[in-house]
């Protein structure tokens, strides 16, 4: 379950990247931090183009990987 993550494991998160869906955007970001607020796992996430940053709920990310001609797909 994510949201029992321990600081080590959530630590791994940082550095990812992720697409954030939110209102029917699609927002490739980094994360730049990770914390469990009233039960619920969060990313401080930063788009990869653009700028600012916001808190979103881990749930509404998706982690992005790259196949092994170096294109990006969501897991």
């Amino acid at each position: 379950q994510e949201n029992t993550m321990t600081a080590k494991t959530m630590s791994k998160k940082i550095g990812k990247r992720v697409a954030v869906y939110r209102d029917g955007l699609h927002v490739n970001c980094h994360v730049e931090d990770a914390k469990v607020s009233y039960s619920t796992l969060r990313y401080l996430v930063r788009p990869v183009s653009g700028r600012g940053e916001i808190w979103v709920n881990a749930e509404s990310t998706v982690e992005i990987l790259h196949n092994t001609q170096g294109e990006e797909h969501a897991e």
